[in-house]
């Protein structure tokens, strides 16, 4: 068993050792050591978008890639699973649809130095990658058909 790349720099943090574990010994989500998700993407997006910007993370299941974004003015995932999430110090959670964040977080959606990311949401979930390329100036989505 090779671990992630991810999963390495968790176990290494101190602040997240212990809560990457819980998260993949817990029944609510389907990953291990060596796949946490697609998270790779996150690693690189991390690296381009600027740092005082908030980052929107749409259908985040948990969140293990928000380690990526501790530098940078605020991670909020939004899924409606019932997944453990890793929880940052900068990071806060929404248990709702896409849609619904999105009608109900103007303000977010609207703010100029916001990031928004779908990433590996399927489309049948309720046109979710294209909710987001119209509801959102920048934003990543992406989902192999």
């Amino acid at each position: 068993m090779n671990p992630s790349h991810l999963y390495k720099q968790l176990k290494k943090d101190i602040r997240f050792s212990k809560q990457v574990d819980e998260i993949i010994d817990s029944d609510s989500c389907e990953i291990d050591p060596t796949f946490l998700g697609f998270t790779d993407t996150y690693r690189y997006l991390a690296k381009i978008i600027d740092k005082d910007w908030t980052i929107i993370d749409l259908g985040c299941c948990n969140a293990t890639q928000a380690f990526y974004f501790l530098k940078h003015k605020q991670y909020i995932g939004v899924d409606i699973s019932n997944c453990m999430k890793l929880k940052t110090p900068n990071g806060i959670f929404y248990k709702e649809s896409i849609k619904d964040f999105i009608t109900n977080h103007k303000d977010l959606v609207e703010a100029q130095k916001t990031f928004a990311i779908c990433n590996y949401v399927p489309p049948w979930v309720g046109g979710s990658g294209d909710i987001v390329k119209q509801s959102f100036r920048n934003c990543y989505v992406y989902y192999p058909e």
